[in-house]
């Protein structure tokens, strides 16, 4: 069973998910996420979410005030192998939530274009592509998406 837990950049399942999610940015690419890597920085974070099984984190997300009544996802990871489970959806899903419960009207996130089945999960969630927004408005190389969840 996946347990949710709202919590702050603090807490040490999200740290250790990060340090894994960024080893693992850096295999891929590491000069496009080079280019990220300062927007990328966890401290900047308000509100983070860790999914938990069995008390072993194995995912995270968070989100950020990007403008008054949008809210930016970030750092959304899942372990590799607990997809299956959906657990970025439920991280997801609380995050919107959350984002709501704070007054925000809108989500926006962005993904690196060559992540399609990840552009395809946002896009069944309700998420359509938009154009990229800063500091991806001269970026080919990103796709940004947004959802109402109001």
């Amino acid at each position: 069973m996946i347990n949710l837990k709202r919590t702050s950049t603090e807490n040490s399942g999200f740290k250790d998910l990060i340090r894994e999610l960024t080893g693992n940015e850096e295999d891929k690419s590491s000069e496009l996420k080079k280019q990220y890597a300062e927007l990328n920085m966890a401290e900047y974070f308000e509100s983070v979410v860790v999914a938990f099984e069995d008390n072993e984190a194995v995912g995270c997300g968070s989100f950020k005030p990007y403008e008054e009544e949008c809210a930016e996802m970030k750092r959304v990871y899942v372990k590799p192998g607990k997809y299956e489970k959906s657990v970025e959806v439920h991280i997801i899903h609380e995050l919107e939530n959350w984002a709501a419960e704070k007054g925000f009207a809108t989500t926006i996130l962005k993904v690196a274009e060559n992540e399609s089945e990840l552009i395809k999960l946002y896009e069944q969630l309700g998420y359509k592509v938009t154009p990229n927004f800063t500091p991806c408005a001269k970026k080919e190389n990103c796709v940004c998406l947004c959802k109402s969840i109001v």
